[in-house]
């Protein structure tokens, strides 16, 4: 893809159509460019950045049409990585962490922890949904990271939390 004539304008405009509106605006072809992109490129970092500075803890349809679009990416990155080992002999194993060394995880895990700290039982229930199924593509020094600040900040809260149901999904 980046050796195609017009890219780097494409995904100039693609960048600042994503900036210009909520994740609940987006059109389904910006979506599908968005994973296209993805295939070819790793700037998985860069649309979390947007789509997280874009989001409101405080909207349960922006939180969720968040977590449903990084679930989507991390789907396909998954997916890409499995089509690759089926078609190389000498492919990297299928437990080799997905995310690059460029990823941001710090802003990732800001993220969470702002998702994790809200009062909202359906913002935590799809955050932790999230990472529950997509814990295994992070490389194991990150989730260790992810799994205490877990522990240490927001343990007791969801343990104990008001609505059974995040109780349960918590304790599962």
């Amino acid at each position: 893809w980046p050796q195609l004539a017009g890219f780097k304008t494409m995904l100039t405009c693609t960048l600042l159509e994503m900036k210009a509106h909520t994740p609940t605006q987006y059109a389904e072809p910006l979506v599908e460019l968005t994973n296209q992109l993805l295939h070819c490129t790793h700037l998985h970092s860069v649309l979390i950045k947007i789509v997280f500075l874009q989001c409101s803890v405080h909207d349960v349809r922006a939180v969720s049409t968040t977590l449903n679009l990084m679930n989507t990416w991390l789907t396909s990155l998954l997916q890409r990585m499995l089509n690759d080992s089926k078609n190389t002999s000498e492919s990297a194993p299928i437990s080799q962490p997905l995310l690059r060394s460029t990823f941001d995880f710090a802003f990732f895990f800001s993220g969470m922890e702002v998702l994790l700290g809200s009062e909202q039982a359906q913002v935590l229930l799809k955050v932790l949904e999230f990472l529950y199924r997509h814990f295994d593509l992070l490389p194991e020094a990150q989730a260790d990271k992810l799994r205490a600040m877990i522990l240490r900040q927001f343990y007791w809260r969801l343990l104990l939390h008001w609505s059974p149901t995040v109780r349960n999904f918590f304790l599962h």
